[in-house]
């Protein structure tokens, strides 16, 4: 089962990939995709930023890799390699939630929360923050729980639904959410 939200594709169960998912438009087959992406990983872990950064794009766009996808958003948006690049970042972002890279499913609802990189889309950034916490994924409780408090993505704070993201949040350990929770709210 997948669930699509606004480019952003949230695995509920691992699938299978098809054949045809391992074709590449680069070219390499499944042996060489890995090869590529371990080597640009070890370019980056010496300080080839530059390079890593061109090989980690290459290996996502080409190869479809959801971690080289992840890499390359994360180095766009710190400027690592190149200049700072969230609009490259988001996409990227967006390509690893596709791709089930659930980290990137997170830092892509943030861009979207923040304008990072494109428009505001509050809406779509509460959607998949409500389907990371339903993964007991901490940190997407916790921003659920600030969005449904201020009312983002929502007609209306909604503080009991904030309480309740607190609570899932803080009983995963995520001590920000305890400690909004203690407070009776992020904003009190």
């Amino acid at each position: 089962m997948l669930l699509v939200i606004a480019g952003c594709a949230l695995m509920m169960q691992a699938t299978p990939a098809s054949s045809q998912d391992q074709l590449a438009k680069s070219g390499r087959t499944p042996q060489q995709q890995s090869q590529y992406f371990q080597q640009a990983m070890e370019l980056d872990r010496i300080g080839a930023k530059v390079e890593a950064r061109k090989m980690m794009r290459s290996s996502c766009y080409d190869d479809r890799s959801g971690e080289a996808c992840h890499n390359f958003a994360m180095m766009a948006d710190l400027g690592e390699g190149g200049a700072v690049d969230t609009v490259a970042a988001r996409d990227a972002f967006a390509n690893a939630c596709d791709l089930n890279i659930l980290p990137s499913c997170y830092n892509l609802a943030g861009h979207m929360r923040r304008g990072r990189g494109g428009p505001e889309a509050m809406p779509e950034a509460r959607r998949i923050y409500v389907a990371l916490c339903k993964q007991r994924d901490p940190q997407s409780c916790h921003d659920l729980g600030l969005m449904a408090e201020r009312g983002l993505g929502a007609p209306a704070p909604d503080m009991k639904k904030a309480l309740e993201s607190y609570q899932t949040s803080c009983d995963a350990n995520y001590r920000h959410a305890c400690k909004d929770l203690d407070k009776g709210g992020h904003d009190q």
